[in-house]
């Protein structure tokens, strides 16, 4: 036996020898022992492996490189194309090198031969290394970059990755399985997704070449930030505990490979038996072992087979995929890329012949595949009776991303319990390094301060939230949070709602923070006869109609810190209710004064008011003690009011007078981003509505209301007023982003019918005044409806006021135009909008139909029984002719470079405590 094969060992004839050229060649370059080298000279020597082992690129492969902005940092990306043909499919390409070596130019030629093989465009991702970006920084700047893959390409998307790269594959088609456009497939070459180190081929083959076990612990340990879990599916994608609505799955690996015989419970768990494509799935395997360094050509060959035999098998060729919203394609080199926000809708199932369903457990936690606990509900109660139900109901399809969320917070079930009932992907943790310091500049209209449950602006909230804050926070990924609550729980019957008042808070004066002063709130809320307090309709269930105050014993104070509410029928939305902005939570001694200095003296938030001045500006500073709620990074916020003149605003960007902005119109992003600035683009339930009055003639007539209705193709003004950018809507005010949301059919222009009804109620030569607010995309979506009534043969004059005259009396206009901020339920819109004597019902509707079914949709948590109920709902409305609602809108918000954590909300909330500023 000779020196050279007692070193090679048990390897030495079950590796033929050309193999043993190609792991000899790589051990000269980069030798077992370099591991014991800093990371930057491992890389040096790695980088000078990868150069003399570069193939080059196949004929007629082109590639281009980019950047894709993300917060805090840019992350460097390349595209290959095939010249002369259509590619079928875009694939995420993440390269191996144990998470602390490679890049873009280690991997080139794999890229490019994949591209040329395929026929595919291969987007390779140079993601952030280890250990200078410890996890979850690697697999953060994956998903950024399926985010932005998403966004801006209309084809398939296929993830791909190998070693390290596999590992990132597998966690980012986990996060983001029900994304608007889900990978179709995912390849992963001898991935490292965190099996059990302990038995089978990690045992077998813990000594193999190019890659031992040892190396393999070493790698996972210079990527592990402190106390990481390896439960953590963003770490170890095996530790998931569900594995339903993965794509089509094909693993690549070799024989004497330490992770060979986990390929099997590996394919086992992201594709179970009864879900695969003609029974059992076997994975392609070859007899090299497995490299960190880069494949061999042996396993290139076997690489492209299963590529060929996965285009076959996953019929890439024949599918067809929902593409979000303003997609755009990126085609220069050597610049930064657009910031993206993932976009979602109802989940999507590949149905390959029957989907598997996770198995729920029915108490507070269930038993994970390690042993340990996941714990449901945001106390120790047992998990909901409804709660099961409900997820059932969104994994079939029944109701969509936002009220599955929003239920399930009602229910008391955490947001990771809700994420995990419905099979959905957590949320990405962002990696980068905040910095403290700055004053970020923010353009908007600043509105004068008032009792917050008369707030009818948010606006007003946005510089008030920084100082106090809510109950409950809605997210921008529309998730329910605790926040100055600890946590919350309904019972069975869903009539008793527990709240649990987050302990160790203070006041700025002293004073804890404690239950009395949420009772102190909650009664104020309830008091529906103080005049624009629209909280009250939030409160629903709480609020005695008769006597227009709390209902009796419907708060009861149980501790210090435990206040039940006892209602007289179940309320879907109160949780929903709390998280809105006009739920501001004040001090115990608040009782409704209009001065903000005064009104915001006592606060829990992390700043304090300097200044609030309507129509010029506002600003808070960073309180000296510290926030319960962690580090605050900015020193304070200006709020500067520059009119409604987009070109005000725009030229504050272009002097670097402000940082960011409150919203920037659809039809000036183009503008902003000719100027180089980022924007920020969020898919919501915003729009408008011409609303009637009722109470002023001739609009307390149906028959007027509905011919004005019947005049206008929304269609048009969608495309007229809002430049296309947005969804027609149905004159209802419920749509497809709602739970609830039930098809009646587009509303439809019928102009003989419209003179026909003006002329029965004898208003043929009746003009309409339509009022708008002096704000360029509501004053041309308000010429929009004009021009489509004038054009039908009615009479029409347009007025318009300035911002400030408007608001004054927003509510009492006989035909005007009013923007509606999206909310996470129809029904709380309804309730809000038209329920009568509610405080913002503008349109003074008032119909007993109607509300008797609201009602009863409010009380119902089925979402099926509730839109059944809500396609009569909807069918009232739109019979009534109260409003002319012409679309769903996006909402952007502009902010310079530099400014992190500064993404628009749905809501249009600005949740500053996020931000903070590079320079």
């Amino acid at each position: 036996m000779t020196a050279e094969s007692m070193t090679r060992g048990k390897y030495e004839t079950r590796l033929d020898p050309a193999l043993w050229a190609y792991i000899d060649a790589v051990n000269a370059w980069y030798p077992p022992e370099i591991l014991g080298l800093p990371i930057d000279k491992q890389r040096a020597v790695y980088d000078r492996m990868s150069r003399a082992f570069h193939q080059g690129r196949p004929p007629g492969v082109k590639a281009s490189d980019g950047l894709i902005a993300a917060a805090g940092r840019d992350i460097p990306v390349r595209r290959y194309q095939l010249a002369g043909g259509a590619a079928r499919a875009l694939v995420l390409y993440f390269h191996g090198g144990g998470f602390i070596l490679g890049g873009l130019e280690s991997h080139d030629d794999i890229c490019a031969e994949l591209c040329a093989g395929t026929g595919f465009d291969v987007l390779s991702v140079d993601y952030r290394l280890a250990p200078e970006h410890l996890h979850p920084a690697a697999f953060d700047d994956a998903v950024t970059a399926f985010e932005w893959a998403a966004a801006t390409t209309d084809l398939p998307l296929v993830l791909c990755g190998e070693s390290a790269g596999g590992n990132l594959a597998a966690g980012v088609a986990q996060a983001t399985r029900r994304h608007v456009s889900a990978a179709i497939g995912q390849v992963l070459i001898y991935p490292g997704l965190g099996g059990d180190e302990t038995a089978g081929s990690y045992i077998e083959h813990a000594e193999a070449p190019l890659l031992s076990v040892a190396d393999i612990a070493f790698y996972r340990d210079v990527r592990s930030a402190k106390r990481q879990s390896l439960d953590d599916p963003t770490f170890s994608p095996l530790r998931d505990t569900d594995f339903s609505g993965l794509p089509p799955t094909v693993i690549v690996t070799a024989e004497c490979d330490r992770c060979r015989r986990t390929a099997r419970p590996i394919a086992t768990a992201f594709w179970p038996p009864a879900a695969r494509p003609g029974g059992t799935r076997k994975s392609a395997s070859c007899t090299a072992s497995c490299a960190p360094a880069r494949p061999c050509r042996r396993r290139r060959k076997r690489l492209r087979g299963s590529w060929r035999r996965w285009q076959r098998w996953a019929g890439v060729s024949g599918l067809t995929e929902v593409p979000p919203a303003e997609r755009r394609t990126i085609t220069a080199e050597n610049r930064t890329l657009p910031t993206v926000t993932p976009l979602y809708h109802r989940p999507r199932q590949w149905r390959p012949g029957g989907r598997v369903r996770p198995r729920v457990c029915r108490s507070a936690g269930a038993p994970n595949n390690r042993g340990t606990t996941m714990k449901f509900m945001l106390t120790d109660r047992k998990l909901h009776p409804k709660a099961k139900p409900v997820a059932d109901d969104f994994k079939t399809g029944g109701i969509n991303r936002r009220e599955y969320l929003a239920l399930m917070a009602g229910l008391g079930v955490s947001a990771a319990g809700a994420l995990a009932l419905g099979g959905l992907g957590p949320t990405p943790a962002r990696a980068a390094e905040p910095k403290k310091g700055g004053v970020l500049r923010v353009a908007m209209n600043v509105k004068g301060f008032k009792d917050p449950r008369t707030f009818d602006g948010v606006e007003m909230s946005n510089v008030a939230r920084h100082c106090n804050e809510y109950l409950v926070r809605w997210n921008t990924d529309f998730s329910f949070e605790p926040w100055l609550l600890e946590s919350w729980e309904a019972s069975d019957d869903a009539r008793t709602l527990t709240l649990h008042v987050r302990k160790g808070i203070s006041w700025s004066n002293g004073d804890a923070f404690n239950a009395d002063d949420v009772i102190h709130n909650l009664t104020r809320w309830c008091d529906a006869s103080v005049p624009g307090n629209s909280v009250a309709a939030r409160m629903g269930a709480l609020v005695n109609a008769d006597t227009k105050k709390v209902v009796d014993g419907g708060i009861a104070r149980v501790d210090d810190f435990t206040i039940k509410l006892n209602l007289p029928k179940p309320d879907i939305s109160l949780i929903a209710g709390m998280a809105d902005y006009p739920a501001l939570i004040m001090h115990r001694s608040y009782e409704g004064d209009g001065d903000p200095l005064k009104a915001l003296a006592i606060t829990t938030g992390p700043c304090e008011l300097v200044s609030w001045d309507a129509e010029t500006g506002a600003e808070v500073k960073r309180k000296d003690k510290p926030w319960w709620k962690g580090e605050f990074h900015l020193d304070g916020i200006k709020w500067v009011d520059y009119g409604s003149d987009p070109n005000a605003m725009l030229s504050a960007f272009e002097s670097g007078e402000i940082d960011t902005d409150h919203e920037t119109a659809s039809d000036a992003v183009s503008q902003t981003e000719q100027m180089g600035l980022m924007n920020s683009e969020i898919a919501t339930g915003s729009t408008i509505v011409a609303r009637f009055n009722v109470g002023n003639a001739p609009y307390d007539d149906a028959r007027v209301r509905r011919a004005a209705q019947l005049a206008v193709d929304n269609s048009a003004v969608l495309a007229l007023g809002l430049g296309g950018r947005g969804k027609p809507a149905d004159n209802h005010h419920v749509g497809p982003m709602h739970p609830e949301y039930a098809d009646i059919g587009p509303a439809r222009r019928d102009v003989d019918q419209s003179k026909k009804l003006l002329a029965e109620a004898g208003k043929a030569d009746h003009e309409f005044e339509l009022i708008s607010v002096d704000v360029e995309w509501q004053k041309s979506t308000g010429d929009a409806i004009g021009a489509q009534m004038r054009e039908a043969g009615l009479k029409i004059k347009r007025t318009v006021l300035p911002a400030a005259t408007f608001w004054n009396d927003w509510s009492k206009y006989p035909f005007s135009c009013t923007e509606w901020l999206g909310r996470p339920l129809g029904v709380q819109v309804l309730a809000l909008a038209y329920k009568s004597g509610a405080a913002w019902n503008e349109s003074a509707y008032a119909n007993k139909e109607f509300d008797g079914l609201l009602d009863k949709a409010l009380a119902m948590p089925d979402a099926k029984a509730r839109k059944e109920i809500m396609a009569r709902i909807e069918q009232n409305l739109r019979d009534s002719g109260i409003i002319i609602q012409p679309y769903w809108r996006s909402v952007y918000r502009t902010y310079r470079k530099g400014v992190e954590g500064c993404e628009q909300h749905q809501a249009l909330e600005q949740h500053f405590e996020k931000v903070w500023i590079e320079s």
